[in-house]
């Protein structure tokens, strides 16, 4: 299945981010949102904070997301999910003690709707 990815951040009522996955054929949509603290979960830990503020940061998350998303059946319903392996991918580059930060995904809610 071949769908659109968008991601859009909002700051009410707290900064979260929507994926937005939008199939052309079937006119089917899905959402997962991510809110910050979900977004600290999945990246390493650092000594730095991250300004969600400045839009180079609001920019590679937006990346990281799109990046970190797939559409997975789930109890034979079509789902928008992070995927684990995406995730390992991501990561890829990352040096090990940073891997030992970054909570494990099934600790994650699962956020997503079919519209």
């Amino acid at each position: 299945i071949r769908v659109v990815l968008s991601v859009y951040e909002r700051s009410h009522p707290y900064i979260h981010f929507v994926v937005h996955a939008y199939e052309p054929v079937s006119s089917r949509e899905w959402d997962l949102l991510f809110d910050s603290i979900d977004l600290f979960r999945v990246l390493p830990k650092t000594d730095k904070p991250m300004d969600l503020s400045n839009p180079s940061v609001q920019r590679e998350m937006a990346d990281l997301l799109v990046n970190i998303v797939e559409l997975q059946y789930r109890k034979d319903e079509l789902t928008l999910c992070i995927s684990a392996d995406r995730v390992e991918k991501s990561l890829g580059q990352t040096s090990a003690s940073q891997k030992e930060g970054v909570q494990r995904l099934d600790a994650l809610p699962m956020m997503s709707s079919v519209q």
